[in-house]
């Protein structure tokens, strides 16, 4: 259904026709408050600027302000398209996971080994040891090649949000790279920064939708395969390798470090994904940012009386 026109009432006559992003404007530059008088073409009496969902600041944000308090977030730098990082980070991510199927490889290999040498059979160095993933230190170069760029779009992402939706960002860019790094707080922060950050991009797509939600479910599978998927990682590299119960132990250890991180890499790339093309949606849709409220209105052609 196309949205529909409105007119303003400045004494006994009425200014317009106006759609919803000329009225938006008139309310940034302050000529509508919220007892100015509005009337809908479809209407034939008018209403306060107040009465109309959607339109006056104080209204939009009141939603997300009894979560977080605040009012909007201040800019802190410009948009960036992220259609061309978000892929080539999946790509790199998708190359990541593959790095953990060489890991299940060869912890099978490994535990394979361990049943030999316990049947009697001489213990093979390479075999006993073949490094984390198979390919040692490069797997740990993998690792931060592929963490440091997805920090860095994440950064990006965020600097993104204030230019798509009128809501307070309660975490600030510098969280998208600091939660990382800061002790204590590292298996708790990034998840919530990345949480926020998918969930306006979702608000933001949806035209401000405060109704959305971010996808939990992929958040938390992917955070908990990343956190598990590091930690045996670690593990592995950390235990001996001399005797075949260390080995078995070990092998173990690998296989389930290259399947968690199999996991986190397929994931991540799905939430790169998601987030960049929602971001992109959002910024083609409405270059403004738009407005923090409950109901689609005039998008899904089911209110009354939003603009």
């Amino acid at each position: 259904m196309a949205t529909k026109k409105w007119f303003v009432l400045v004494g006994a006559e009425e200014m317009g026709p106006l759609g919803p992003r000329g009225l938006r404007q008139m309310v940034r530059k302050g000529e509508i408050g919220p007892d100015t008088l509005l009337r809908r073409e479809d209407h034939a009496c008018a209403v306060a600027a107040a009465q109309v969902r959607g339109l006056l600041a104080t209204a939009a944000l009141e939603p997300h302000r009894s979560v977080h308090g605040h009012a909007r977030a201040k800019i802190h730098g410009p948009f960036t398209e992220l259609r061309v990082m978000g892929r080539s980070l999946a790509a790199v991510l998708a190359l990541f996971a593959a790095l953990g199927l060489l890991g299940v490889y060869f912890g099978v290999a490994q535990w394979r080994h361990a049943e030999t040498v316990l049947a009697g059979a001489p213990m093979q160095v390479e075999s006993a040891d073949p490094g984390l993933f198979g390919i040692g230190v490069f797997a740990v170069l993998s690792l931060v090649l592929a963490g440091g760029l997805f920090i860095w779009w994440l950064w990006t992402a965020s600097v993104n949000l204030p230019h798509l939706i009128a809501a307070h960002v309660h975490y600030a860019p510098s969280w998208a790279i600091a939660g990382w790094f800061m002790p204590f707080l590292n298996l708790i922060r990034p998840l919530a920064v990345v949480t926020e950050i998918d969930q306006l991009s979702a608000e933001a797509e949806a035209d401000g939708d405060a109704s959305v939600r971010a996808n939990r479910p992929l958040l938390l599978s992917w955070w908990t395969a990343a956190v598990f998927g590091t930690v045996l990682a670690l593990v592995y590299l950390l235990l001996g390798k001399t005797t075949p119960e260390g080995l078995r132990i070990a092998a173990l250890a690998h296989f389930a470090a290259g399947l968690f991180t199999m996991i986190a890499g397929a994931l991540a790339a799905w939430l790169v994904l998601r987030i960049t093309d929602n971001q992109e949606r959002a910024h083609a849709r409405h270059p403004d940012p738009v407005p923090l409220h409950r109901d689609l209105g005039a998008r899904r052609g089911r209110a009354a009386q939003t603009a």
